[in-house]
């Protein structure tokens, strides 16, 4: 039986990195499964997302609360998928969506759909992160 997507990204990680990614021959892996389900989910409330990226552009944070709320689930496993590092992947999460409270007012839905957009952001920030990873610290 599946289990229900946990109400924050840390919750995701509680029983462990392995927990995450262990799938039997028979079950879709549990991160992917999830993306997709919610994917599937999320494109029936497309214009509902859309106003709440137009009211978090004109500045309400409430907008960017419920917008969060919505996707922050999705954001957090494509994360954790590209870094395979919870708390890179926590990380990256909340700096995309600091990028949607700049980006918003750049936002165009003829373009791509909500989740897509947050999606490429999130996608951007955590290519960023591995670029890091492998660049050489100053003194060393």
């Amino acid at each position: 039986m599946a289990t229900p997507w946990p109400q924050t990204p840390i919750a995701a990680v509680a029983g462990g990195a392995g927990a995450l990614t262990d799938a039997r021959a028979d079950q879709r892996p549990p991160l992917l499964g999830t993306l997709l389900s919610q994917l599937a989910a999320q494109s029936a409330h497309e214009h509902e997302w859309a106003a709440l990226v137009a009211a978090v552009s004109a500045g309400e944070r409430a907008a960017l609360r419920e917008l969060y709320e919505r996707t922050h689930a999705i954001v957090f496993t494509l994360s954790l998928r590209l870094l395979k590092n919870p708390a890179n992947a926590a990380d990256v999460t909340l700096e995309s969506f600091h990028d949607v409270w700049r980006e918003a007012s750049r936002y165009d839905a003829a373009r791509v759909s909500v989740v897509g957009w947050i999606m490429n952001l999130t996608r951007a920030r955590a290519m960023e992160r591995l670029r890091e990873r492998g660049r050489p610290r100053p003194g060393q």
